[in-house]
């Protein structure tokens, strides 16, 4: 039986890219299941596709070479931590600036327009953070974060201790992953203690 994906979570296609589940969605008209998620490469488009068949399994027939059996399978967690947070490229055709509305003009209507245009993609959160950051428990943030050894910047390692309430002191940037992993160590042993 298949899981329902969750917002945050790391699927790979079964021809090998991957995407971040969004959210779940209804559709309006026929109430149904709707899964929209983003691929992590290329310019991060955003797609939905029904939970039926984003949940059902490939082809045989069309596909015998598929890796896999299902459509999408879910990327655990740690994994989905040492996903390479690709950087979007630089569009060729930069947006004009709109003029304002006019007096008679629908205000509204240039805003839909406007939002409808091509406009610059925006780096996305590294996968890394955003499955720290969505863990559940200690133990889990624990996982991710040793994924993470290696691959952590000082940008990232200042937003895990910023979530984690702890500021980092000045070090290398070694030096201040050691001191992290030691925090969220301590941290998970006290919440095992606590749940007995």
């Amino acid at each position: 039986m298949n899981q329902i994906p969750q917002a945050g979570e790391i699927y790979q296609h079964f021809k090998g890219k991957l995407y971040r589940i969004v959210a779940l969605a209804t559709h309006t008209e026929t109430g149904e299941q709707l899964v929209i998620y983003q691929a992590l490469y290329g310019e991060f488009q955003v797609f939905a596709r029904p939970l039926s068949m984003f949940l059902e399994k490939v082809d045989a027939k069309k596909y015998p070479d598929a890796a896999g059996k299902d459509r999408f399978m879910r990327i655990p967690m740690a994994e989905a931590a040492a996903v390479p947070q690709p950087v979007p490229a630089p569009s060729e055709n930069p947006v004009e600036p709109r003029p304002a509305a006019m007096p008679s003009e629908n205000p509204v209507e240039p805003r839909l327009a406007a939002a409808s245009s091509e406009s610059p993609v925006e780096p996305q959160p590294d996968p890394g953070l955003l499955a720290f950051l969505d863990a559940e428990s200690y133990e889990e943030k624990l996982e991710v974060f040793a994924a993470l050894e290696g691959k952590a910047d000082l940008h990232m390692l200042n937003a895990i201790a910023a979530s984690l309430d702890l500021e980092l002191s000045e070090g290398s940037l070694e030096e201040q992953y050691d001191t992290l992993k030691s925090c969220l160590m301590t941290l998970e042993r006290y919440e095992c203690n606590r749940l007995r």
